[in-house]
């Protein structure tokens, strides 16, 4: 007689999934075994024919059992290695379909991403989304998570946090690049953004600013649960100048998705003040940097300004001369990273380089 002991504080349909997958990665329910019918299973464990079926789905779904009408539910003959998702030697990067193969941040990806995937002996697939979903009718990707066809992804780009969910559940290893889902306790990939504030603002006090303005950006809504780039870059600034004793100033620009990117036109007159008696600024993005500049010029002419610009490598359009301190983020840098980490996450060789993006990577 099959016995599960269920307890509190736990979906009953997971516990009776976990404890029989424990039983078949153990050997006491062999491959081949068919399991008692659905009423008589429900009734053994004193649960609804719903729970039980809930339970099923899971193990179906990852490979555990098999069900058929009229042959019952069956014990899978190729049942998963404990902790290893597939045994594909493929691995796939998913980005949204609005973007090209020829898309310069993309390009640059697949050429870094396939270079790590090469080392390690994997080929690598492209998955693009439509309307940001992973899983759907007749969706390649989704076939390929369901049938385990590939060992594990890497998300370029957002999608919906409802199939963020369903990937988690799926048991399919993958890893995020950029910020979308640092409420979740996903393998996230990012830029070094709170070290490099900290290293310019150090630089510069070091150089003798004790005035120093950090001019970035942050796009509305915001989510407080989410530290994005703006957040992480103020908390190297704001650390950089508690250690000195100096006072902060932060200029913060807001953007919603219906502008089409940050402007220092949206500054208040108590900002543009700050901007005008600091000695030294540093601003994030290359059109707020230029923007900042040509502020400057035109409101001070003879004054002379420090300025320190930190800048997408891809998307760089600050002429290293017209700054005191060009750092460029390196998306490329970032990509290699993700892919490292997927690879230690499915059992590759390749290690995870810590991101250069740290004082010696300061260009002046």
């Amino acid at each position: 007689m099959l016995t599960i002991e269920l307890q509190e504080g736990k979906p009953i349909y997971k516990q009776i999934r976990d404890a029989l997958r424990e039983k078949i990665l153990s050997g006491e329910l062999a491959a081949g075994v068919k399991l008692p019918p659905d009423m008589e299973m429900s009734k053994m464990l004193g649960v609804s024919t719903v729970t039980l079926r809930d339970a099923y789905a899971d193990l179906m779904r990852d490979g555990y059992i098999s069900r058929r009408p009229r042959k019952g539910t069956v014990v899978s003959d190729k049942v998963p290695s404990p902790g290893v998702f597939s045994s594909s030697r493929d691995i796939g990067i998913v980005f949204d379909e609005i973007f090209s193969t020829y898309n310069r941040y993309v390009a640059g990806s697949l050429i870094v991403i396939k270079d790590i995937a090469d080392e390690a002996g994997y080929g690598l697939n492209i998955f693009t989304t439509r309307d940001r979903r992973i899983f759907g009718i007749n969706n390649l990707l989704d076939n390929s998570i369901k049938k385990r066809d590939i060992a594990g992804l890497i998300l370029l780009s957002p999608v919906i946090e409802g199939d963020v969910y369903s990937l988690m559940m799926s048991g399919c290893p993958f890893v995020v690049v950029g910020n979308d889902y640092l409420n979740l306790d996903v393998p996230t990939v990012l830029s070094d953004d709170c070290s490099i504030a900290y290293n310019l603002t150090s630089k510069m006090i070091a150089e003798g600013h004790t005035d120093i303005a950090l001019v970035c950006s942050q796009r509305l809504p915001l989510d407080r649960t989410i530290e994005r780039g703006a957040g992480r870059m103020l908390r190297g600034y704001r650390s950089a100048v508690r250690e000195h004793g100096l006072s902060g100033r932060e200029i913060i620009v807001n953007f919603g998705s219906d502008k089409a990117g940050p402007s220092i036109v949206d500054m208040d007159n108590e900002q543009r003040k700050m901007l005008l008696q600091a000695t030294a600024v540093i601003a994030a993005g290359s059109d707020l940097t230029c923007e900042v500049r040509e502020f400057l010029q035109k409101a001070c002419p003879g004054k002379r300004t420090a300025l320190a610009a930190y800048v997408d490598e891809d998307n760089c359009a600050v002429p290293a001369e017209t700054v005191d301190i060009l750092v460029e983020r390196s998306q490329r840098e970032v990509n290699r990273n993700a892919a490292g980490k997927l690879m230690n996450m499915i059992g590759g060789t390749v290690p995870v380089a810590k991101c250069n993006l740290n004082h010696q990577a300061l260009k002046s």
